[in-house]
């Protein structure tokens, strides 16, 4: 997704994972001298991630960038009028997107890989419905430079979580936990 803004041109991406699911990606701005800047490189996620317990009582990470998630529907929208955009017919111009993603979290394989599914080491490639402890509906809107991310829940079995990240802080991992955080007028908040 691309915008013009005053400093130049932004561009938003979505990268499909290995398994199916989408994730918010590289976030980059072109100055107007022609220099790129990147802000978001695309080697974190973005999303929720969450450490949930296997049926074998193993606790392992389940979605966002770690798989034992299942693509259900990826749609997008005119947010102002509610018209579906059909990209398969090319590129479309709106002020603002509806991007509609809903998907499955899975069960996971345990550390012996033999819980459920047909499992390749990485991921979950098929699954039953009996391997489904969530369905999740992810509401993009993308205005602009803006973008926000609503996640619907929706649990059809008991799941016990260890850890929950609802959306990852959108950097490099290689910056890890030390970032400083600046007001609008550039008055530093916080390290």
């Amino acid at each position: 997704f691309t915008c013009n803004t005053d400093a130049g041109k932004l561009t938003l991406t979505i990268e499909k994972r290995p398994w199916g699911t989408y994730n918010l990606c590289k976030w980059f701005l072109v100055d107007k001298s022609g220099k790129t800047h990147m802000f978001v490189g695309g080697s974190t996620d973005l999303e929720y991630v969450h450490q949930v317990k296997t049926q074998k009582n193993t606790v392992v990470w389940s979605g966002g960038n770690h798989g034992n998630e299942a693509l259900i529907s990826l749609d997008f929208y005119n947010a102002e009028t509610g018209e579906k955009l059909d990209l398969d017919k090319g590129k479309a111009t709106v002020n603002r997107v509806h991007i509609i993603e809903k998907t499955k979290l899975l069960w996971i394989p345990d550390d012996n890989h033999d819980s459920i599914g047909d499992y390749d080491g990485v991921n979950v490639k098929t699954y039953t419905e009996a391997d489904v402890y969530a369905e999740l509906t992810r509401k993009y809107t993308v205005s602009g430079p803006q973008v926000k991310l609503n996640v619907d829940y929706k649990y059809v079995k008991d799941a016990y979580h260890s850890r929950n990240y609802s959306c990852m802080f959108p950097i490099d991992k290689k910056y890890g936990l030390w970032c400083e955080m600046y007001s609008k007028d550039g008055k530093l908040l916080k390290t």
